[in-house]
């Protein structure tokens, strides 16, 4: 009598997907559930879109891409995060409520501007803050009012610059 060992191979289910409040912020490979032999190597990757940045994996792992290995049934689900852009204005000869002449806010892709920076410069008032420190491009012009409560696509940080007027003596 002679026995001959029959082998199966093990397989097991692989979830890989984006976490339902960020989907429209990033995609996953592989994606959905598919089935791998035991002991396969996947590779996961987490892709931001524009804007956005990866935050982790359902395990905690920050890396975005990661090869695992496939030992029982296992699920990774991706979570990403809006990137984060600095707004720093300059005064231009006049000072904030710090008594700094400079001033940051950190603002997220897609966020909304919020409240600007007050600025003060003696005998002079403030016309608006600029992207152009000379003033020279009309399409620089933030206007503080048609700003604050507007949602803007910020893609890199930026610097604005205060324009002042002299007022009469």
């Amino acid at each position: 009598l002679t026995l001959t060992p029959i082998w199966t191979q093990v397989r097991y289910n692989l979830s890989v997907q984006v976490d339902s409040f960020d989907t429209d912020k990033g995609k996953v490979k592989p994606e959905g559930v598919a089935q791998y032999d035991g002991g396969s190597r996947v590779e996961l990757i987490a892709q931001p879109n524009d804007g956005y940045a990866f935050k982790q994996w359902s395990d905690g792992s920050t890396e975005a891409e990661r090869t695992i290995d496939v030992t029982n049934n296992l699920s990774f689900t991706a979570s990403f995060t809006n990137r984060l852009f600095t707004a720093t204005f300059v005064s231009q000869g006049g000072t904030f409520n710090d008594g700094k002449t400079t001033n940051q806010m950190t603002i997220a892709y897609m966020d909304q501007f919020g409240e600007l920076p007050k600025a003060t410069y003696l005998g002079y008032k403030l016309k608006g803050w600029y992207r152009d420190p000379e003033y020279e491009d009309p399409g620089s012009a933030v206007d503080p009012v048609v700003v604050q409560g507007v949602t803007y696509v910020w893609h890199q940080d930026m610097t604005f610059y205060a324009h002042w007027e002299k007022l009469p003596d």
